[in-house]
């Protein structure tokens, strides 16, 4: 059997593209996470901002935030006595345009 003819041009992941963008997802399927995510579209919070907008506990906002750090998700900036989180710059795009752009495709 032959393999199928790829005729329109579309992107492929490579393997580790596709494991990384497999974990971003798990990682923002969480209700959560993906919440914590939206709140950060708005710019960035500290973790007593972010604990004043959603209903979860200090820890677990810890556990949340460095499952979404892990995933190249967001980054922490220290200033002064808290940590600063916003969005990596990579994705940027998100906070633009609302499109979370993958290496192979975008999301709207």
């Amino acid at each position: 059997m032959k393999p199928m003819q790829n005729k329109k041009n579309i992107p492929k992941l490579n393997p580790a593209q596709a494991k990384d963008w497999a974990t971003k997802f798990k990682v923002l399927s969480n209700e959560s996470r993906l919440t914590i995510f939206q709140l950060l579209t708005a710019g960035p919070l500290n973790a007593t901002e972010l604990l004043n907008n959603i209903a979860i506990s200090q820890t677990l906002l810890s556990h949340h935030l460095k499952s979404l750090k892990a995933a190249g998700l967001i980054e922490g900036h220290k200033k002064g006595h808290f940590i600063n989180y916003k969005l990596t710059a990579k994705n940027n795009s998100f906070l633009r345009d609302k499109t979370l752009s993958l290496d192979c495709c975008k999301i709207k």
